[in-house]
C-alpha cells in the first residue's frame, strides 16, 4: 500500500524534544507524521506520565515493548504505519480506552488482547488480519470494532459475549457466515457487512432491536429473513448487489426505515407492503433488478411509479393462481 505524508517536510530533532517536553505537563504526546522508523529515546529518558499518544504516519514496523510502561494510557494512535504485530505486553496498558491500529501490517492478535479490560474502542480496518483470537470476546466493555478491510474468514462463536458492543465494521473481509451468538449483541446499532461473501443472512438478526443500519450489499445472498420485517429500530437497509429474488412482505413493517437499498439483484417485482412505504422514505434505490419502470412512470414521479410498481405485483400474483 502506497501512502503519502501529511506534510512535504520533515521534523526536526528539536520538534520532537520539544513535544516530549510539553507532554511532562499535559500528558499528551503526538508524534504524528514525524517519518519516525523508531520511537525516539528520549520517549524513555524523560519522566512521562502519558494519557494520550499518538504516533500515526509514520514507517514503524513494530511496537517497541517500552512503551507498554505508560500503564495510565487511556488512548493509544498507532494508524498508518507498517506495524506487523502487536506485542504481548500491550496487554499491560489495562487503562487504555481507544486503541487504534488501523492501516497497518498486521496478521493477527496477541492472545493477551482480553486483558485490556477497559477497552472501549478497538480500530483495526485495513490490515491483513486473517483470524481473531477468541480472548477478543474478553472485552467486555468495548463498544466499537471496526475490522474492516482484512482478511477475515469467520468471527469467533462468543462474538456474542460483547455485550455492550454498538458499532460493528466488517466491510471487505472474507466472511461466508455469521455465527448465531451475533442475536446476543443487544445494544448494536450499526452492524456493516458490505463485501463479504454471505450467502445468508441468519435469521438471528431480526433479534436485534436497536439496529438501526445494516448493510449487506455485495455479498452472496438469495434471499432476506421474514425476521428483518420486525426490527423495530432499524432505519436503513442495504441488500443491493446481491442475488435476491424476492423480499418479504414483513419488510413493510418497519415503520422507522428510511433509506432502503434493493439495487443490484434479481426481484422480478416488490410486495405491495413494501412499495407502500416507498413515499416516504428519504432514499431508496430500487433499479436495477428485473423489471424494468417506463419512462412515463418515472415521470409521474413517486405516485406513479408506486402504481406501476403496485400492478406488477398484482399480475405476478394473479398468475401464481393461474
Amino acid at each position: 500500500m502506497v501512502r503519502h505524508f501529511k506534510q512535504e517536510s520533515q521534523h526536526s530533532q528539536a520538534d520532537i524534544d520539544k513535544a516530549i517536553q510539553e507532554a511532562e505537563e499535559s500528558q499528551s504526546l503526538s508524534l504524528e507524521d514525524f517519518r519516525l522508523r523508531n520511537l525516539p529515546d528520549g520517549l524513555w529518558e524523560t519522566p512521562l506520565n502519558l494519557l494520550l499518544f499518538g504516533a500515526g504516519w509514520n514507517l514503524l514496523t513494530s511496537l517497541d515493548t517500552r512503551l507498554c510502561q505508560f500503564t495510565e494510557l487511556k488512548v493509544l494512535d498507532l494508524t498508518h504505519n507498517y506495524i506487523k504485530e502487536l506485542p504481548a505486553e500491550i496487554a499491560r496498558l489495562t487503562n487504555l480506552k481507544v486503541l487504534n491500529a488501523g492501516y497497518n501490517e498486521l496478521t493477527a492478535l496477541p492472545e493477551s488482547i482480553n486483558e485490556l479490560s477497559n477497552l472501549q474502542e478497538l480500530h483495526l480496518h485495513f490490515n491483513n488480519i486473517v483470524s481473531l483470537p477468541d480472548s477478543v470476546c474478553g472485552l467486555s466493555k468495548l463498544r466499537t470494532l471496526r475490522l474492516s478491510f482484512n482478511k477475515l474468514y469467520n468471527i469467533p462463536n462468543d462474538i456474542g459475549n460483547l455485550t455492550r458492543l454498538r458499532e460493528l465494521f466488517l466491510t471487505g473481509n472474507q466472511l461466508l457466515e455469521l455465527p448465531a451468538s451475533v442475536s446476543a449483541l443487544d445494544h448494536l446499532s450499526y452492524l456493516y457487512l458490505s463485501q463479504n461473501r454471505l450467502s445468508e443472512i441468519p435469521p438471528v438478526v431480526g433479534n436485534l432491536q436497536h439496529l438501526t443500519v445494516l448493510d449487506v450489499s455485495q455479498n452472496s445472498l438469495s434471499d432476506i429473513p421474514v425476521e428483518l420485517g420486525y426490527m423495530r429500530g432499524l432505519a436503513q437497509l442495504d441488500v443491493g448487489y446481491n442475488q435476491i429474488t424476492a423480499i418479504p412482505d414483513s419488510l413493510g413493517n418497519n415503520v422507522n426505515l428510511k433509506i432502503l437499498y434493493v439495487n443490484d439483484n434479481k426481484l422480478s417485482s416488490l410486495p405491495g407492503t413494501v412499495v407502500q412505504l416507498l413515499p416516504r422514505l428519504a432514499n431508496f434505490r430500487i433499479e436495477p433488478n428485473c423489471f424494468d419502470l417506463p419512462q412515463e412512470a418515472r415521470k409521474g414521479g413517486i405516485k406513479t411509479v408506486c402504481a406501476y410498481l403496485r400492478k406488477i405485483c398484482k399480475d405476478q400474483n394473479a398468475q401464481g393462481f393461474d
